[in-house]
């Protein structure tokens, strides 16, 4: 971007270095950044040793996110002539790339050129609290003694505090600050959470309140909304909710221009154009009649919310949302008997019959108005654990390149035991699989048991299954590295499955369908979430290649049971390796059934994590020239065949304009900026899985947003660089493992965030479903770093 910039501009003849410094300074005061960073280049030109110069343009290829560049120039700048600004710049910019011992030695530079500098003090205390918390407490009581009426330094130490449960020492400190600063907003949003953490909701409130009154953000908008919701108060919501949506037109526009585009039927869909509704109806001018419409659309929101979140399981997120639709709508029965059945579901029946028969009955403590006990601190644990993903993430040694914008670790990725594969043979085994009910709850359990009815953990699975590194819970695995399993669990009629999803209410239905009794050999490939091309592919075809392993041959089998047929991928797919689709039978419609023998081939893998043999499986039967493992594949090739002879693209985007949730809400601004670069659009619902399969082995650069499309990446060449584009609250590892044993360059962007959390509620039932909004400058580094260009 700096280098075209600088092209751009029309030459200004042998003007002296002094001319074009000024130049420089010229532009730079009214924000015209691309022409003075052009002057300060032509000045560095004649003046290459001039340190202010090197200051000028870190500064702002610092701005433009040019992190590298920037890096150069603040280290010429400080080697010519070191200063207190040089040093708290470099620090800064390293604090911002993660670097945080570099950020500290630039801090304490900064310090030692200026001991009275306090904003290097402040900004190395923040490094010190990220290292080491209880020491931030230490060093900022320190400086008091420096600095004792400075309102931040008091506000930061109140903030240290409180993650030390310090709550009468932060209680003080945030007072005091506000004695020096009243207009300090951030300490009145700190005593609001002290206040909040004590339960005292009316405070909290008075506090928030006045934080808003000072410095309206989309954050602090937020808090106060959760606030009020928590204590009942819906009709004082509406002002701080349209406070922060005018802050944020921009992100809901576009999200209510994404709602209208993918009008549907579906529940989801609903629940979307309400919201948008909800968003447009916020940015009226406010009157009892807007706030009593806007109420409805909110009540329609919540109930719609509950419903989804009913579907998917998550019972905890259902009752919540029953309890906002009652806050609302107190007299509707139908909402009660909803809530007590997520109240069942969660093993409280006592207080599910207390509120049941009319809904006049007192609500259980875990109303709006109450606050609600944290879950265990394993509760959570599996594919959705923000904990343990976190240090997945880590574990890819990802280098922050510009805002956003990381590069994961080049062979920098953690090892697990493998699980143990093989095929076991039950004679009278039943499988019970969950159906999908809708596109965002899909299988959530499969279930394999022995004619005696024993539930076999290595063959079962049900969410929230574990992540691989997930602590504290026995892997089923027969791997000596690995623990075995404690195979008693009393929440489940059967003693022996053990899991993070072992109490998932999907396995614990009573009213499972009688057993289908079925003859012969039957092979059962079911999976989780199997209806999602990436769980079909991880998960469930890979399981036909452990079947072959074993020497066996689809004619000696009777049946094969799948989660569904309803995708075009699926039924291409078993065609190409050789299955015949007469002889599969859909678990959705027969999820419970009973076989004379059960052929049951173990998990590939761990969930979400794709192991090297998965990976060549699909390479040698999938490529368009790759090693199918015979003719079998030959024989019965897809209805959807490649066109060889047709060149592909070498750089790709793919879209998810046509996927139901997680769209890019700014695609087409995205798509602006990689068409000059000679990206070609893609939509992989319209292809077979050979199309893709050669688009991705033949493409060298690939752009997409985070989805089961980046499932073909197991199909790429090494070298390949990939950009994957995340919602700041939806970062995963699914795709990073291929990326390593292909050797591919992975880059990713978090995209932008939305910083009012009651408001990204309403618009998203789970960061599952959150759409992305990408920052085009953010975009442009990603791919600079990358080479494209």
């Amino acid at each position: 971007m700096a280098r075209s910039f600088a092209e751009s501009e029309t030459s200004m003849g042998s003007l002296p270095s002094g001319n074009h410094l000024a130049l420089g300074h010229f532009y730079r005061q009214r924000a015209c950044l691309s022409k003075a960073y052009y002057h300060y280049c032509e000045a560095l030109a004649q003046t290459p040793h001039l340190p202010e110069i090197h200051y000028r343009l870190a500064v702002i290829l610092h701005d433009w996110q040019e992190w590298d560049l920037a890096e150069g120039h603040y280290q010429a700048a400080i080697a010519a002539r070191p200063s207190r600004s040089l040093y708290f710049r470099w620090g800064l910019l390293n604090h911002q790339r993660g670097r945080l011992g570099l950020a500290a030695a630039c801090y304490e530079q900064a310090i030692a050129a200026d001991p009275d500098y306090l904003n290097a003090y402040l900004n190395l205390g923040s490094v010190i609290k990220q290292q080491d918390p209880p020491r931030a407490v230490a060093f900022y009581q320190a400086l008091l003694e420096r600095f004792p009426a400075r309102a931040r330094l008091r506000h930061n130490l109140g903030n240290a505090l409180a993650e030390q449960q310090d709550f009468a020492g932060a209680l003080a400190q945030y007072k005091s600050a506000l004695r020096l600063d009243p207009e300090l907003s951030k300490a009145r949003q700190g005593l609001g959470r002290l206040w909040l953490h004590q339960g005292d909701g009316n405070k909290a409130i008075k506090y928030y309140g006045d934080a808003v009154r000072l410095a309206p953000s989309p954050q602090v908008c937020g808090h106060l909304v959760t606030v009020l919701l928590g204590q009942g108060r819906v009709k004082e919501i509406w002002a701080p909710l349209a406070q922060a949506i005018a802050q944020l037109s921009e992100f809901c526009q576009a999200y209510g221009q994404n709602a209208l585009a993918h009008a549907s039927n579906s529940r989801l869909s609903q629940t979307r154009q309400t919201c948008a509704q909800l968003l447009q109806m916020l940015q009226l001018p406010q009157s009892g009649e807007t706030a009593a419409a806007a109420e409805a659309l909110l009540f329609q929101i919540y109930c719609h919310g509950g419903a989804i979140a009913l579907e998917s399981e998550n019972f905890r997120r259902a009752e919540q949302l029953y309890h906002q639709a009652i806050a609302l709508r107190p007299e509707l029965p139908g909402l009660y008997q909803q809530l007590a059945h997520c109240l069942r579901q969660q093993g409280r029946g006592i207080a599910a019959a207390a509120i049941e028969p009319g809904g006049s009955a007192r609500l259980p403590e875990s109303g709006p108005g109450q606050a609600q006990a944290a879950p265990p601190s394993n509760a959570q644990c599996g594919v959705t654990c923000q904990t343990c993903m976190g240090e997945l993430v880590r574990s890819f040694c990802p280098e922050q390149l510009a805002r956003g914008v990381f590069r994961i670790g080049f062979n920098c990725a953690p090892r697990f035991a493998p699980l143990a594969t093989g095929v076991q043979t039950l004679p009278g085994g039943t499988a019970w699989v969950t159906p999908r009910r809708s596109a965002w709850a899909a299988c959530h359990g499969v279930v394999v048991s022995t004619a005696a009815g024993a539930v076999l953990p290595d063959l079962s699975r049900a969410y929230p299954w574990r992540l691989p590194n997930c602590p504290g819970i026995e892997a089923a695995s027969n791997s000596p590295e690995l623990s075995s399993p404690d195979l008693s669990s009393p929440d489940l009629s059967s003693p022996d499955l053990s899991s993070p999803g072992s109490r998932s209410p999907a396995l614990q239905q009573p009213d499972r369908p009688e057993k289908q009794q079925l003859s012969g050999k039957v092979a059962l490939l079911s999976t989780l979430s199997g209806h999602v091309y990436y769980h079909w592919m991880i998960d469930l075809l890979p399981r036909l290649g452990l079947l072959e392993q074993q020497g066996m041959t689809w004619d000696q089998i009777d049946w094969f049971v799948v989660n569904s047929l309803e995708q075009s991928f699926q039924r291409e797919t078993l065609r190409q390796l050789g299955i015949p689709l007469e002889k599969v039978l859909e678990s959705d419609r027969l999820p419970h059934i009973q076989a004379e023998q059960l052929i049951a081939p173990s998990f590939p893998g761990h969930l979400d994590w794709i192991p090297p043999e998965t990976i060549a499986f699909l390479r040698s039967h999938f490529l368009p020239n790759g090693d199918r493992g015979g003719d079998r594949g030959r024989d019965r090739a897809s209805p959807n065949q490649v066109n060889l002879e047709q060149a592909s693209p070498k750089r790709i985007y793919i879209s998810r304009r046509q996927a139901e949730y997680r769209n890019l809400l700014n695609e087409a601004e995205l798509e602006a900026v990689l068409a000059p670069l000679g990206f070609q659009t893609i939509c992989l619902e319209a292809l077979g899985v050979q199309e893709q399969a050669r688009y991705f082995s033949e493409a060298e650069v690939i752009v997409a947003p985070h989805g089961s499309g980046l499932t073909n990446l197991v199909f790429c060449q090494p070298g390949a660089v990939v950009i994957e584009i995340f919602s700041p609250r939806y970062l995963r590892t699914d795709y990073w493992m291929a990326s390593q044993v292909l050797q591919l360059k992975h880059y990713y962007i978090l995209g932008r965030d939305l910083p009012c959390g009651p408001l990204r509620e309403l618009m998203w039932q789970s960061p599952l479903t959150e759409d992305l909004y990408v920052e085009i400058p953010a975009l442009r580094s990603a791919l600079r770093a990358a080479g494209v260009g």
